[in-house]
């Protein structure tokens, strides 16, 4: 197969452009990236020659609190005639998810979450200068280009993570966490409380990779989310144990 390349469009949500990135065909799964911004990465790209893919950006001129663009993103998907989509967060952008999952909505399937800061204790890392950000997003920073002043830079603490911490028990939806081994802003160690607050959580490492799971380890990245959004209670992960992919 060839390259894939996203298409850039907007859907107006209240009056508002919501942009997002779209690739591929089939089922479709909706990202939502809060670390980077709409930037789809060899990983979208690698879902994308399996699914639908929409990587959605925060809406222009309104709220980036999880909560509110969870409705936000749900309006988009009911504009674009979408019947039924799993989801995708990354960073704080699992906030989003997380919430929109909660909304139990029919349309809304399996949720996967890498590297996800939604809670009230995640671990934060704020003011950071270009090399630090560097570092905190990629396990080997020299591969990578300075990340562009313009991407937001994570701060603590998350919007609405205590409410959320309260509600996650009424998720009715599978969830996959996924974590990088050498992430310093959401640290693998985190992962034992969505464990534990989530009533159907899978929980997986992946190995040599920092905050941007899908840029260090694209490859793994996609195989995990795809095998787990195919197989959900058939997923190679129990709930009971975390597992590291080399």
């Amino acid at each position: 197969m060839g390259e894939i390349m996203f298409a850039q469009r907007s859907v107006d949500v209240d009056g508002r452009a919501m942009r997002y990135a779209e690739a591929g065909s089939g089922d479709v799964l909706v990202c939502v990236d809060g670390v980077l911004g709409m930037r789809p990465s060899r990983a979208h790209a690698l879902m994308a020659e399996r699914r639908r893919v929409i990587v959605f950006a925060m809406p222009e001129g309104g709220s980036s609190a999880p909560a509110a663009l969870a409705r936000s993103i749900g309006a988009a998907v009911a504009k674009l005639g979408i019947e039924r989509f799993d989801l995708m967060g990354h960073g704080t952008g699992a906030g989003a998810a997380l919430w929109l999952g909660l909304e139990n909505l029919p349309s809304v399937g399996a949720i996967a979450l890498l590297a996800p800061t939604a809670l009230r204790r995640d671990q934060r890392v704020a003011a950071l200068s270009t090399a630090d950000l560097k570092a905190a997003l990629h396990a080997h920073p020299e591969r990578h280009p300075d990340p562009p002043a313009r991407r937001e830079r994570p701060v603590a603490p998350p919007e609405g993570g205590e409410e959320l911490e309260r509600r996650l028990g009424e998720l009715k939806r599978p969830v996959l966490a996924l974590f990088g081994t050498d992430d310093p802003i959401a640290p693998p160690e985190s992962g034992d409380r969505y464990r534990a607050l989530l009533p159907d959580c899978n929980l997986m490492f992946v190995y040599d990779a920092a905050h941007a799971i899908d840029i260090d380890r694209p490859e793994a990245a996609a195989f995990i989310a795809l095998e787990f959004f195919e197989r959900q209670d058939l997923f190679l992960v129990s709930r009971e144990s975390g597992l590291i992919f080399p």
